[in-house]
């Protein structure tokens, strides 16, 4: 599922990587990891969307919070 996830963030198509995303957690039975997620904010953040990050509905973060793991994508720290 990463792979898809990686591949609609990297086609600019982020409410279908956030409906997968979804899907995994209410239709599939699945527990997002820490990839799929990093790589949900990365497509947000490249896409400059601050909004949608900040109000993720199951874990809130802050715009520093936000700044920060966008730093260090662009960094390539994880």
């Amino acid at each position: 599922m990463n792979t898809v996830l990686l591949a609609y963030c990297r086609m600019g198509e982020l409410q279908k990587a956030e409906d997968l995303l979804r899907d995994m957690r209410e239709n599939m039975g699945l527990i997002p990891d820490v990839v799929c997620y990093t790589t949900l904010i990365d497509g947000y953040a490249k896409g400059g969307d601050v909004e949608l990050v900040a109000k993720e509905n199951d874990n809130p973060i802050s715009p520093s919070e936000f700044q920060d793991i966008k730093d260090r994508i662009s960094q390539g720290v994880s």
